[in-house]
C-alpha cells in the first residue's frame, strides 16, 4: 500500500516540477559534494606494503571445497585455450555435471553476502541458457540462485569478438551475487547444489563471502529519485524521472539519493551537473539496471550534449560524487566494437570521484574522454573501492589527454580487453596524458590485451597492483600499436611494486605470444622497480624488438615460467619459454635480477634446436645485458618458492618468494631402500640397446618428518661414468615413510655386466641429515648381448631417421687403439627415403663438433625403406687418423648424428642421436655371475630371472607369459568338484599368476597442440585414457600402471609409467607421454590398459586437409594455392584421380577477367607427365578463391593413375607467368602427401569422450588380491583335477566368513556356451554356473602354496567321470570367492583351463613326484586326446609351472 500511495503522489509531483522545484531534505544543515576528490587521498607506493586491493571479501577456491554427488575437479594443466579451465581461478573449478551435484566450502570468516564465480553452456544461437542452483547452510535449504549464461561468452576465429559460436570461446565465466537470510558463522557450511534445471551442467570457480553494511540513509540537503516517480522493483522505466531528479537538485545545490531496490533506465543516462553527490544506499541494496541490449542503448554518460535526451551542457560534469551502488546492463554484444554503451564514458571533469560503484556487463566500465562539442578532460578524476566486472572490452581506460587520474583500491575482474588502461590518442587535437596512477588494484581473468595497458603519456605511476590469471593476455602490456603521441614525451613513467601471477599466453586473439610483461615497439623511458613474476604459463617478459630504449629492470624476480610446456612461436624460431625474450643487443638494462623454476628446454637434446642461451631466448644468440652482469642470479633448479597470496580482506603482505622449507628442522634421515629398472616395454631382463629407465624407493629413517617443497635429489650412476639426477621430488617424507622416485633420463643398454648405485641427496641440500653414510644402495645388472638394436618407435607422415646404436668393431680397448665407428640407421618413417638421398652420419667424441676431430660417412646413396636398417660405417673424417678414432685413456661419449647436415626432411628431427659411453682401457665385455634382482618396492611379487654370463646354450630371456584372455565360462561341471584332505606333500602344482589389479580403458580423447580434437595432416596429437581400477584395492603409488594406443594397427602411442597410484572404484587420466603425427585420412585407434587383454575402447576418427598458410599481402595481386583435393574417398592401385586446386587471390587488387588463370599440378615432382588447367579466364577479385579442376594433361589425360606408395601432389598456379607482376611470385606452389591404398575418410567418424563426464559401472564384481587361484594339480590317488586357492584372513579391514569357488565350462566338444566373468558370482541367476562353499574338508592344513604366510589354503577336486578325450580337453573357468563380516563378497579374476592343458604342463616339464604319476599323465589323459602326443622321459625337476602357461 505505501509503495502505491508513494507512486501517485510522485506523479503529481513530477507535474509540480515543471514550474518550481521540490524541496529536499535539508536536516540540520546543508552538505553536497564540493572538493570531494580531496577526501580521497591516494596512498604512495610501499615496497612494504600490501599489493592489490583491500576488499572485504574472503575468497574461498575451488580446489578447498569438498564435493559430492558427482562433482569433480577440472583443471587445465596445460593451458590450452580450448579448456575453459584454463580461464578459472590457478586453472581449476568444480564441475557439477546433474542434479544433486554439489561444492561445499567450511567458512573461516563470517558474512551473509556471497558473490559466486559461475560457468555454464552458451545457446545453439549465442543468446544464452538460463538455469539455477540451490544454496544450502549446514545442510538446510537456504535459497535458490537463477543462472543465465546471456551475457556469457565471446567467440574468437580471428583477431575480433563475435557473439556466435566458432573458435576459443572466452568469457566462459560470469558472476552472479546474492545476500543469505541469516549471516554465515565460522565453522558454517555452505553448499552450492545443482538444480539440474535444463539439463545442463554448471561450474563453480569461488565464492567469495563479506559482510554486508547497513543500507545507507538518505543523505542531509539531498532529493529522492522516488518522489520523481521513479518506483523501484516495479518494471517500469525510470529514466526520465532520474533525469528530472538531477536537473532540479543541480539547479538547487543539492545531492540525489537513490533508496533501496532495482531501478530500470531504458536508454543512456545523460548527466549535467556540478558539485553534486549522486548516491544509492549501497551496492548490495540499490541497483541500477539498463534494459536495452543495443548498441548507444545504455551507460552513464557525463557532459556529453549528444547523449541521452540531448539535454547536458557541454562538459558539464564537474565535481560529482557518485556511489553506493550495484549498475547492471542488458549488453551482450560488442556491435563489431561499436557498441558505445559503456558504464560510465564522455567527460567526468574537476576531481569528479566515483567510489564504491559494482558495475557488471557494460561494454566498458569507465572510459574517459571526449568526442563531442568541444575538447572538455576529465581531470583529477578518481575511481576509488570500485568492482568492475565482466565487461565486454576495457575496465578503465584513462583517454583524450585524461591527466593527474586515479584508479585506487579496485576489483577489475574478467574483462574483454585492457584491464586498466591509458591511451593517449590525439583525436580532436586531444593534450597529451600525464600524471596518471593505478594504484593498490586487483586485477584477474582478463581475456584480451592486457592486465594493465600503458600506450604513451609521461609522468604516470603503476604501483602496489597484483594481477593474475590472464587468459589470451599479457600482466603489463607497454607498446605504440595504436595512434597518439605514443611515448613520444615520455620522459619517465614508473612501475613499482607490482605482483604478476600466471599471465600470459603464447597464442592471443591474433595469434601472438604476449609474456607476463610484454614490451615492443617504440616503448621509452619506463622504469620497473621490485616487480616479481610468478608461475607465468608462458615467457616472463619479451623485449620483442630492438626499437625500445630508456628501459630499465630494478630488483625483478621470475620465480616459475614455461609451466605451459606449450611452444612459442611467435616471431622467431620455436622455442620453449623462458624467462626473458628479447634481442640479443637490446637497450633495456637488469639490476637485480633473480630467476629460478623455469621450466627446461625441452629441444635441449636438439642440436638444431636447442636453446644454447637458456633461461633465456635470444635467439641463441649471447644476451648483452645479461651476460657478465653480476646482479643477475639463477637459482638452482631445485629452489623452492612461494606465490604471493591472493589479496583477501585482511590487509598486509601476500607472503611470496624463495623460502627454505627445511629452515629450523634437523634429525631427519635419508636412506635407499630399493632400486629397479625396466625397458620400454616394461621388463628388467635388459637387452644390448634397450632404453633403460630407473626407479629408486627411498625412505626417512627417522622420526622427523620432512616437510613438503623440499627437494630430495636422487641420482643414478652406472658404472662410476654415466649419471642421472632428478630433482624434482617436492612432496615431503613423513618420518618412516617411503616414496617411489622414476628417473626421466633414459640409459641405452650396452651389453655386459654394469654396477648401478643410487644415491638419495647426493647433492646435501638436506644437510642435518642424522647419517650421511646410508644413502647408497647398489646393483650389480646384466644386458645380454643381442647384436645391434633395430626396434625403434614407428611415426606416419614422412620419413624419420633415428640411430640405434653404435658399435667399433672389437670387444676389448686399449689406449691408443685406432677405432672406426659404425652407426645403426633405422627409418622409423612410413616414407621411404629415396634412392640417390645421401644418408650421412657425423661422429662426435665427448661431445665435441666440427672443427674439432669429429669422424663420418657419407657414401650412403641407397635408399632406405620404412622399418628398414642400413650400418653406417666411417669412412672420413677430419682428424689426423682420418676415418679412425685414436682411442684416449679416460671416460668418452660418442655421439652417433644421422642427416647431421639437415638434407633430408623428416617427421621428428629431434631424434637423429644417439650416445653411449666408452672407457679407455677397456678389458672387453664381462658379465657377473650372480646379477642383482630388482628390488620389489612396488609389491608386485619380485624382479624377472636376470641375464647370466653367456654360455653356449644360453638363450634369450623372453617376458613371463601373462593370463590369455577368454570366454566367460557357461555350464556346470559334469562332475560335482568333492573336497579332499591334504594331509601329506602336495601334488604337484601349476601356478596362477597372481592378481594384483584389475584395470581397465573407460575413455579416450585426443587433441593437436591447439588443443582441438578436430585434427588436420602433420598434427601432433595425444592421446588421453580414463583408467578404471575395478579391484577392491588400491593400486599404491609408486606401481606404474598405464595404457597404450595402437593407431591404425601399426604405430603405437603410450604411457605405461604412471605411478600415482589408483584407489579402488577410482579413475584417472592419463596422457600418452609420446604423440602421434597425423596423416591424412580416417584411422581407428584401439586403446587398452596395462595389463588388459579384454577390454579395450576403440574410436574411428578423421584427419582433414592442412589448410595452407596465407599471408595477405598488399600492392597488387597475389595467387596461392590454398588447397588440394580428388574425386574419390577411398583411393586404390589403378584408380583415375582428377585433382582440383583451390586457387585465391591474397592481394588487395582484383585481377581482371580476360587473363587466365592456369595451373600445373605434378607427382613426385615428375615434370613430364603432368596435369593442368588452363580454360579459367573469368577474372578474381582481391581475396576471392575459386576451385580449378585438371582438364587435361600430357597425352590428353586430366587423371592420374594411383600406384601404391606414398606420393607428393604438387599444385603450380600460373605456371607460365601469365600474370608477370604478383606481389609475390615465391609462393605458387603447394603439395599434399597422398598415400595408396587409403582408405579415406569415415563416414561417421566418432567423438572424443568427455573424460570428466564419464559414468563407470563397476559392474557386479569386485576383484581382490587378498583371495586368489594359486594353481592347479592332477591327483592321481583320486582321480581328478584339482583347483587351489588361498584366502587372507582379513580383506579390506572386514574379517572373512566363508570362502570357495565357483565354475563354469566355457566348451564342451562342438558346444560353446555364453557365460561372462559377471555371472561367475555367488547367488547367480545363471544356470551354467555352480558356487561351492569350502568346508574344513578341503583347508590345506600344514601346506603352503602360496607366496603368504598368513593366507588360508584349500582346494577342491573335479573326479574324472567317463576318461574321455571330451572330457579332458573341455574347457573350464574358475574364480575363488570369500565372504565378508559384512554380508559383501570378493573374487579373485577369473582363471581358465581344461585338464589335457594342465597334464601337458606337469608332464612336459617333468613336474610330477613320481614316475608312476609321470607315466599316468601320458597314459590316461595325453595321449586320449592326442594319440599322436610325444612320450617324454621322466626325470626329478620343478614342483611348480606358471599357469599362464596353461591358459
Amino acid at each position: 500500500m505505501r509503495r502505491s500511495i508513494k507512486k501517485a503522489c510522485a506523479l503529481v509531483l513530477a507535474c509540480a516540477m515543471t514550474f518550481q522545484p521540490v524541496n529536499g531534505y535539508f536536516g540540520s544543515k546543508q552538505v553536497n559534494a564540493v572538493g570531494v576528490a580531496d577526501k580521497f587521498e591516494i596512498p604512495a607506493a610501499s615496497a612494504s606494503g600490501r599489493v592489490g586491493a583491500e576488499m572485504p571479501y574472503t575468497r574461498y577456491d575451488s580446489t578447498v571445497a569438498t564435493l559430492g554427488g558427482g562433482a569433480t575437479l577440472k583443471t587445465s594443466v596445460d593451458w590450452a585455450k580450448s579448456n575453459i579451465a584454463t580461464q578459472a581461478s590457478e586453472q581449476s573449478y568444480v564441475a557439477l555435471p546433474s542434479n544433486g551435484s554439489y561444492a561445499e566450502w567450511t567458512m573461516n570468516t563470517t558474512g551473509s553476502g556471497v558473490t559466486m564465480r559461475f560457468t555454464m553452456p552458451d545457446s545453439s544461437d549465442g543468446m544464452g541458457i538460463k538455469g539455477s542452483v540451490d544454496v544450502y547452510v549446514n545442510g538446510t535449504y537456504a535459497q535458490t540462485v537463477n543462472l543465465n549464461s546471456y551475457w556469457m561468452w565471446q567467440y574468437f576465429s580471428g583477431g575480433s569478438p563475435s557473439d556466435t559460436p566458432g573458435g576459443t570461446g572466452c568469457f566462459a565465466f560470469d558472476e552472479v551475487h546474492f545476500k543469505l537470510d541469516k549471516q554465515l558463522k565460522e565453522g558454517d557450511k555452505i553448499r552450492i547444489q545443482s538444480t539440474g534445471a535444463s539439463g545442463v551442467e554448471y561450474g563453480v570457480d569461488f565464492l567469495e563471502i563479506e559482510n554486508v553494511p547497513n543500507p545507507i540513509e538518505q543523505p542531509d540537503n539531498s532529493v529522492n529519485v522516488e518522489d520523481y516517480g521513479a518506483i523501484p522493483d516495479d518494471g517500469i522505466d525510470d529514466l526520465d524521472a532520474i533525469r528530472a531528479a538531477v536537473r532540479d537538485a543541480d539547479a538547487n545545490n543539492m545531492d540525489v539519493y537513490f533508496p533501496e531496490g532495482t531501478f530500470h533506465l531504458s536508454g543512456m543516462w545523460n548527466i549535467g551537473c556540478s558539485n553534486m553527490k549522486i548516491t544509492g544506499a549501497g551496492m548490495w541494496y540499490t541497483n541500477l539496471q539498463f534494459t536495452s541490449s543495443e548498441a548507444f542503448g545504455g551507460g552513464i554518460s557525463g557532459g556529453n550534449p549528444n547523449a541521452g535526451d540531448g539535454t547536458s551542457g557541454d562538459g558539464y560534469c564537474k565535481n560529482l560524487e557518485f556511489c553506493n551502488m550495484y549498475i547492471n546492463s542488458n549488453l551482450r554484444s560488442r556491435y563489431g566494437e561499436n557498441a558505445v554503451y559503456k558504464c560510465f564514458m564522455d567527460i567526468f571533469a574537476d576531481g569528479t570521484v566515483i567510489h564504491d560503484v559494482w558495475e557488471d556487463h557494460f561494454e566498458c566500465g569507465f572510459w574517459f574522454g571526449d568526442y563531442n562539442g568541444a575538447l572538455d578532460y576529465s581531470d583529477d578524476v578518481k575511481v576509488v573501492n570500485c568492482r568492475i566486472r565482466n565487461n565486454l572490452a576495457d575496465g578503465v581506460n584513462f583517454c583524450q589527454g585524461t591527466s593527474n587520474a586515479a584508479v585506487y583500491n579496485c576489483s577489475i575482474r574478467n574483462n574483454g580487453d585492457d584491464g586498466l588502461a591509458m591511451w593517449n590518442n590525439t583525436y580532436m587535437n586531444a593534450k597529451d596524458e600525464k600524471g596518471n596512477i593505478f594504484a593498490y588494484n586487483t586485477i584477474d581473468f582478463v581475456w584480451r590485451a592486457g592486465g594493465i595497458a600503458i600506450y604513451g603519456g609521461d609522468g604516470h605511476k603503476i604501483y602496489n597492483n597484483y594481477i593474475c590469471d590472464m587468459f589470451m593476455a599479457s600482466g603489463i602490456h607497454l607498446n605504440t600499436t595504436f595512434p597518439g603521441y605514443k611515448f613520444g614525451n615520455t620522459t619517465g613513467i614508473s612501475f613499482d611494486n607490482n605482483i604478476l601471477v600466471r599471465c600470459g599466453t603464447n597464442s592471443d586473439s591474433w595469434g601472438e605470444d604476449l609474456s607476463a610483461i610484454d614490451i615492443k615497439q617504440d616503448v621509452k623511458n619506463v622504469t620497473f622497480n621490485n616487480t616479481q613474476i610468478y608461475d607465468s604459463p608462458f615467457t616472463a617478459i619479451r623485449i620483442l624488438d630492438n626499437n625500445c630504449s630508456g628501459i630499465t629492470f630494478n630488483n625483478t624476480k621470475i620465480f616459475g615460467a614455461g609451466l605451459s610446456g606449450q611452444d612459442i612461436t611467435f616471431s622467431c624460431n620455436t622455442h620453449s619459454p623462458v624467462a626473458i625474450r628479447e634481442p640479443a643487443g637490446t637497450s633495456v638494462k637488469f639490476n637485480g635480477l633473480e630467476i629460478a623454476g623455469i621450466r627446461p628446454d625441452k629441444y635441449a637434446n636438439n642440436a638444431g634446436q636447442a636453446n644454447t642461451t637458456w633461461p633465456y631466448w635470444t635467439d641463441r644468440q649471447t644476451p648483452q645485458n645479461i651476460a657478465g652482469n653480476s646482479t643477475v642470479t639463477v637459482y638452482d633448479e631445485d629452489t623452492t618458492y612461494i606465490v604471493p597470496g591472493y589479496p583477501n580482506a585482511v590487509n598486509g603482505e601476500q607472503g611470496g618468494g624463495i623460502v627454505n622449507p627445511l629452515d629450523g628442522i634437523t634429525g631427519y634421515d635419508l636412506i635407499v631402500t630399493g632400486l629397479a629398472w625396466a625397458n620400454a616395454d616394461g621388463s628388467s631382463v635388459l637387452k644390448h640397446g634397450d632404453k633403460v629407465q630407473f626407479t629408486m624407493q627411498i625412505k626417512n629413517d627417522s622420526n622427523v618428518d620432512i616437510p613438503e617443497g623440499v627437494t630430495i635429489p636422487v641420482k643414478v650412476t652406472i658404472d662410476d661414468t654415466t649419471s642421472f639426477k632428478y630433482t624434482k621430488f617436492k612432496s615431503g617424507l613423513k618420518a618412516g615413510a617411503t616414496a617411489a622416485i622414476t628417473l626421466t633420463s633414459i640409459w641405452s643398454a650396452t651389453k655386459g655386466g654394469h654396477t648401478v648405485e643410487a644415491v638419495v641427496d647426493d647433492s646435501n641440500k638436506l644437510p642435518d641429515e642424522l647419517d650421511e653414510n646410508n644413502n647408497t644402495r647398489t646393483k650389480k645388472i646384466n644386458v645380454a648381448d643381442t647384436g645391434s638394436s633395430t626396434t625403434v618407435k614407428r611415426v606416419t607422415g614422412g620419413g624419420d631417421l633415428v640411430v640405434t646404436d653404435i658399435t667399433y668393431g672389437q670387444d676389448k680397448i686399449a689406449t691408443g687403439d685406432k677405432l672406426q665407428f659404425t652407426a645403426t640407421v633405422v627409418n622409423a618413417g612410413d616414407t621411404a627415403i629415396a634412392a640417390g638421398t645421401k644418408i650421412g652420419v657425423q661422429f662426435q667424441i665427448d661431445g665435441k663438433a666440427y672443427p674439432s676431430p669429429i669422424t663420418w660417412c657419407d657414401t650412403y646413396y641407397s635408399g632406405l625403406q620404412p622399418g628398414e636398417s642400413v650400418q653406417l660405417t666411417a669412412n672420413g673424417g677430419n682428424g689426423s687418423d682420418g676415418a679412425y678414432w685414436t682411442a684416449e685413456e679416460g671416460t668418452h661419449t660418442v655421439t652417433a648424428w644421422v642427416d647431421d647436415s639437415g638434407l633430408i626432411s623428416e617427421v621428428d628431427e629431434s631424434n637423429n642421436k644417439t650416445t653411449i659411453s666408452l672407457k679407455v682401457p677397456f678389458g672387453g665385455t664381462q658379465y657377473f655371475d650372480d646379477p642383482d634382482s630388482p628390488d620389489d618396492f612396488t609389491g608386485t611379487g619380485g624382479g624377472e630371472e636376470q641375464p647370466t654370463k653367456p654360455t653356449p646354450t644360453t638363450v634369450a630371456p623372453t617376458q613371463k607369459p601373462t593370463e590369455a584372455p577368454t570366454q566367460a565360462p557357461t555350464v556346470a561341471p559334469t562332475q560335482k568338484p568333492t573336497e579332499a584332505p591334504t594331509t601329506k606333500a602336495p601334488e604337484p602344482t601349476t601356478k596362477a599368476p597372481e592378481v594384483k589389479y584389475e584395470l581397465s580403458v573407460q575413455g579416450l580423447a585426443w587433441e593437436n597442440t591447439s588443443g582441438s580434437s578436430e585434427l588436420k595432416e602433420g598434427d601432433a596429437v595425444k592421446f588421453t585414457a580414463l583408467l578404471y581400477n575395478n579391484t577392491g584395492d588400491d593400486i599404491p603409488a609408486g606401481q606404474a600402471i598405464g595404457f597404450k594406443a595402437v593407431i591404425d594397427g601399426s604405430t603405437t602411442v603410450k604411457n605405461e609409467a604412471y605411478t600415482g597410484g589408483l584407489k579402488a572404484g577410482e579413475t584417472v587420466k592419463v596422457t600418452a607421454t609420446t604423440t602421434w603425427t597425423a596423416g591424412y585420412g580416417g584411422h581407428t585407434v584401439v586403446a587398452t590398459a596395462t595389463g588388459d587383454s579384454q577390454n579395450s575402447v576403440t574410436k574411428k576418427f578423421n584427419v582433414g586437409r592442412k589448410s595452407a598458410n596465407v599471408t595477405k599481402v598488399t600492392g597488387g595481386y597475389d595467387l596461392v594455392v590454398t588447397d588440394i583435393e580428388y574425386d574419390k574417398n577411398t583411393v586404390n592401385a589403378g584408380d583415375h584421380l582428377v585433382f582440383t586446386a583451390t586457387v585465391m587471390n591474397a592481394g588487395d587488387t582484383d585481377i581482371p577477367a580476360g587473363t587466365v588463370i592456369g595451373y600445373q599440378l605434378q607427382v613426385d615432382g615428375n615434370t613430364s607427365d603432368i596435369r593442368w588447367c588452363d580454360t579459367y579466364s573469368s577474372g578474381l577479385k582481391a581475396g576471392a578463391s575459386i576451385k580449378l579442376t585438371c582438364n587435361s594433361g600430357s597425352n590428353g589425360i586430366n587423371y592420374w593413375s594411383a600406384t601404391n606408395g606414398t606420393h607428393t601432389v604438387t599444385a603450380w598456379v600460373d605456371d607460365v607467368n601469365r600474370l608477370p607482376n604478383e606481389v609475390n611470385e615465391n609462393n605458387n606452389t603447394t603439395g599434399i602427401t597422398l598415400v595408396v591404398p587409403s582408405a579415406g575418410l569415415i563416414e561417421n567418424p566418432d567423438t572424443p569422450d568427455d573424460l570428466d563426464n564419464i559414468v563407470i559401472d563397476p559392474g557386479k564384481v569386485t576383484i581382490s588380491s587378498s583371495v586368489k587361484i594359486e594353481g592347479y594339480q592332477i591327483s592321481t590317488t583320486l582321480g581328478g583335477s584339482r583347483v587351489v586357492g588361498s584366502v587372507e584372513p582379513t580383506i579390506n579391514n572386514k574379517a572373512v566368513k566363508n570362502w570357495g569357488f565357483i565354475y563354469a565350462v566355457t566348451k564342451a566338444g562342438d558346444a560353446s556356451f555364453d557365460v561372462s566373468d559377471d555371472d561367475m558370482v555367488v547367488g547367480t541367476t545363471s544356470k551354467y554356473v555352480t558356487a561351492l562353499e569350502s568346508t574344513p574338508v578341503g583347508t590345506a592344513e600344514n601346506v603352503k602354496f602360496g607366496s603368504s604366510d598368513t593366507a588360508t589354503y584349500f582346494v577342491r577336486t573335479t573326479l574324472f567321470g567317463a576318461n574321455t578325450a571330451k572330457e579332458y580337453s573341455a574347457q573350464y573357468k574358475v574364480r575363488a570367492y570369500a565372504e565378508l563380516s559384512d554380508g559383501t563378497y570378493v573374487y579373485s579374476k577369473v582363471s581358465s583351463y581344461s585338464v589335457y592343458d594342465i597334464a601337458d604342463t606337469l608332464y612336459s616339464n617333468k613336474m610330477m613326484n613320481t614316475i608312476t604319476a609321470h607315466d599316468y599323465l601320458y597314459n590316461n589323459i595325453l595321449k586320449v586326446v592326442n594319440p599322436d602326443y610325444a612320450q617324454v622321459d621322466y626325470n626329478w625337476g620343478n614342483t611348480v609351472a606358471d599357469a599362464s602357461e596353461i591358459e
